[in-house]
């Protein structure tokens, strides 16, 4: 359970393939957002990928007990929501339920 942030940033002719032309839109983009369906681990994506948002962010993660507490939390859910035996297995068929129809 790492502090984690996940970070996306696409060439824009890919960008605008996959969401003007794929239509890929999702409420999260992370395995483990997914998997719980909130964000355990902050998502910056294209514009929203800047040093001030990725400072900012770090900082708030590695300082604020709080927040780190929330996200070890989410990574609790998920570890429990998976198990152990056949937890790929498990978080593929999750990922694939969330997705179906989305992209």
């Amino acid at each position: 359970g790492a502090p984690s942030i996940m970070i996306y940033k696409l060439s824009k002719l890919s960008f605008f393939i996959g969401m003007r032309i794929l239509k890929i839109k999702l409420r999260y983009y992370c395995m483990p957002n997914i998997l719980i369906i909130k964000e355990v681990i902050p998502e910056f994506i294209q514009d929203r990928v800047t040093a001030d948002n990725l400072s900012n962010t770090s900082i708030k993660i590695l300082t604020d007990t709080n927040t780190l507490a929330i996200m070890k939390n989410g990574y609790r859910q998920i570890i429990s929501k998976l198990g152990t035996t056949g937890a790929v297995k498990r978080a593929a068929d999750e990922i694939f339920f969330e997705l179906r129809g989305k992209i």
